[in-house]
């Protein structure tokens, strides 16, 4: 059984990442009666800046039999090619290693679950709610930059940022001596076996 996904976004959250470098907006535009200019035309005409076109029978489908449908789906190979030209190329080896890569977005409501636990804590210490917000917001915004890249080292970020002696060394310390990232591992472990049940 493989992970549900909300694959749709509304405009608002789109405009907010139309320029991000780890948003890829693909036009896909297509129309049936006139599958062979259609979407090409349209992108021309207009699209969301930044946007890549993708021909749905040129370059999201496979060479028709007769006997494959209207829009074939494509090899692997022929998938990976043209995901990596358009900039959003992210290759799973194996059936098993996408399954973990579908557990592994269960932990964004806990990102943010950690971050309001961040607020309620500044605000336990008389910051406003709405100061709290806005500090805790900026400061991992601020961070986004250094995920841009290929494959950002994690550990080597952690490290970058947990000065000997300092106050990130210290709370990181709290978190390990509290186990927290065992739970991760535990909690990860738990979703990836509920995906994979038969």
């Amino acid at each position: 059984m493989s992970a549900s996904w909300s694959t749709l976004i509304d405009t608002d959250a789109l405009a907010a990442h139309v320029a991000d470098p780890a948003f890829v907006v693909v036009d896909v535009r297509h129309d049936l009666a006139k599958p062979d200019d259609f979407g090409d035309a349209v992108y021309a005409q207009s699209h969301i800046p930044g946007a890549r076109f993708a021909h749905v029978d040129r370059d999201l489908s496979a060479r028709k039999t007769g006997r494959n449908g209207r829009h074939p789906l494509p090899s692997p190979e022929s998938a990976a090619a043209l995901f990596g030209r358009l900039g959003c190329s992210i290759e799973i080896p194996s059936e098993a290693a996408f399954e973990a890569t579908s557990a592994s977005t269960a932990t964004i409501s806990a990102h943010f679950a950690y971050l309001n636990a961040i607020c309620r804590w500044l605000v336990a210490h008389g910051v406003s709610e709405i100061a709290a917000r806005r500090q805790v917001a900026a400061s991992f915004a601020g961070l986004a930059p250094l995920l841009h890249g290929q494959a950002p080292d994690f550990s080597e970020l952690a490290r970058d940022h947990a000065t000997r002696g300092g106050t990130n060394e210290q709370f990181l310390g709290v978190l390990e001596q509290a186990r927290v990232f065992d739970a991760v591992d535990s909690g990860l472990n738990q979703v990836l076996a509920r995906l994979t049940r038969r």
